[in-house]
């Protein structure tokens, strides 16, 4: 009877006090606490998956709601509040359009899980669609950044943090900017 009680309270135990995170150094503690940032934003997980007249908007109050539009999957996602942020900067706003795997789009297939590259290509010459290369501020001719001595810019393998997509949100200054 006393072993079960102990193997009970011990697991238990590690449920109350969120896994022992103090085990950690500081540097782990700030890695796992940028990774565990977007898995606990449920205002932003809430823009996925919604019908076009209850999508979020990020940016400034303005009429009409949007001129712009953020498509995309888990990745455009995490860039919202960034992109709002310069949105808001210009007086703008810009309206989400996500869901898993990316919303469809004429002309585009998917290919696995990658898009097909030529047709992405094709959208970003017809009917106002901007494209943005992350990697353009991430990455240098030899290395892309993961951590830029202050904060902590994946939240996995290739997923931004909201430390990456500030890097990231100086792009679209001159798309704002451009009415």
């Amino acid at each position: 009877m006393v072993r079960t009680a102990k193997g009970i309270v011990f697991p238990v135990a590690g449920v109350w006090t969120d896994g022992f995170p103090r085990r950690y150094s500081p540097e782990i503690a700030l890695v796992l606490q940028a990774a565990a940032a977007y898995d606990y934003d449920e205002e932003l997980k809430s823009c996925r998956h919604r019908a076009p007249a209850d999508a979020c908007v990020f940016g400034a109050p303005v009429k009409p709601t949007y001129a712009y539009a953020v498509w995309g999957d888990s990745h455009g996602l995490i860039m919202l509040r960034a992109i709002g942020s310069v949105a808001a900067q210009h007086g703008k706003s810009v309206k989400a359009d996500i869901s898993s795997g990316c919303p469809p789009v004429a002309g585009l297939d998917r290919k696995g899980k990658a898009l097909d590259r030529t047709g992405l290509d094709r959208t970003g010459t017809d009917g106002g669609v901007i494209r943005i290369y992350p990697h353009k501020f991430l990455c240098d001719g030899k290395r892309c950044l993961v951590y830029d001595g202050e904060a902590i810019l994946y939240h996995d393998t290739h997923h931004l943090t909201e430390a990456g997509a500030a890097l990231v949100a100086p792009a679209f200054n001159s798309i704002f900017a451009g009415d």
